[in-house]
C-alpha cells in the first residue's frame, strides 16, 4: 500500500496525479490528509491506543510498587520509634489521584491481580485505590479524592502498634489479645493527632473503624 498526503505539492503531488491517470496493478494507493506538523517542523501523530495503554500499565505498576514500599517504611518507623512521617505518602497520593482521574483501570487491574496472602501495606493500599475508584465514580473532585485516599490509606494505621504475634496469629485470639487488637483504632487516631497535616476526616474514619470490630 502506498500512502500519499492529499495536500502535497511538488514531486509527490506530481506522482499523485500520475498514479491517478495511470493506476498500477497490485498497488493500492491511498490519498490521505497531510500529517500534523509540530512547531519545530517535525510531524507529530497521536500515540497508538495500544502504546498508550502499555504506558499506563507500566506507570500503574511503578506507582503500586512505590506505594507498598513507602507504606512499609512508614509502618517500620512507627514500630521502631512511634513517629509518623506522611510527606512521602502524601506526595504519592497526588500521583494516585492523578492516575485515577486519567484512567483508573490500570491501577485497579494491578490491585486485583495481587498474589494471595495478607500484607498490611498491600491491604492499606488496596483500600485506598478502591476508594479512589469509587470516589471518581461518584463524581468527587481531585481535592475530595485526595482526602478520601488519605483516609482510606490510614484507616488501619493503628495495627502498626499491635504486636506481630497477635496480628499474625492463626486461629482465635485469647481475650487479652483481642482487647489489645481492638484498641488499634484509638491508638491509630492518637498517633495521627500528632501530625498537623492529617485531616479531621481521616481521624474520624480511623476512629470509626472501632465500630466495625
Amino acid at each position: 500500500m502506498l500512502a500519499i498526503d492529499a495536500g502535497k505539492s511538488g514531486p509527490e503531488g506530481s506522482l499523485r496525479e500520475t498514479l491517478q491517470r495511470h493506476p498500477l496493478p497490485h498497488i493500492d494507493v491511498s490519498f490521505g490528509q497531510p500529517a500534523a506538523a509540530a512547531e519545530d517542523g517535525i510531524s507529530t501523530a497521536p500515540a497508538p491506543p495500544g502504546m498508550l495503554e502499555k504506558e499506563r500499565r507500566k506507570k500503574a505498576e511503578k506507582l503500586y510498587g512505590e506505594g507498598v514500599q513507602l507504606f512499609s517504611q512508614l509502618i517500620s518507623g512507627i514500630q521502631s520509634n512511634q513517629e509518623l512521617t506522611l510527606s512521602p505518602i502524601e506526595a504519592l497520593l497526588v500521583e494516585y489521584v492523578g492516575t485515577a482521574v486519567e484512567d483508573e483501570n490500570p491501577l485497579l487491574s494491578r490491585t486485583v491481580s495481587r498474589k494471595k496472602g495478607w500484607d498490611t501495606s498491600q491491604h492499606a493500599l488496596h483500600v485506598s485505590i478502591f476508594s479512589l475508584c469509587l470516589g471518581k465514580m461518584l463524581g468527587f473532585n481531585p481535592a475530595q479524592l485526595a482526602t478520601l485516599g488519605e483516609a482510606a490509606l490510614l484507616h488501619d494505621i493503628g495495627t502498626a502498634l499491635v504486636p506481630p504475634e497477635i496480628l499474625e496469629k492463626q486461629g482465635d485470639l485469647a481475650e487479652r489479645e483481642r482487647q489489645i487488637f481492638e484498641r488499634h483504632p484509638v491508638d491509630g487516631a492518637a498517633l495521627l493527632q500528632r501530625v498537623p497535616a492529617v485531616s479531621g476526616i481521616t481521624l474520624r474514619v480511623v476512629l470509626r473503624a472501632s465500630l466495625a470490630l
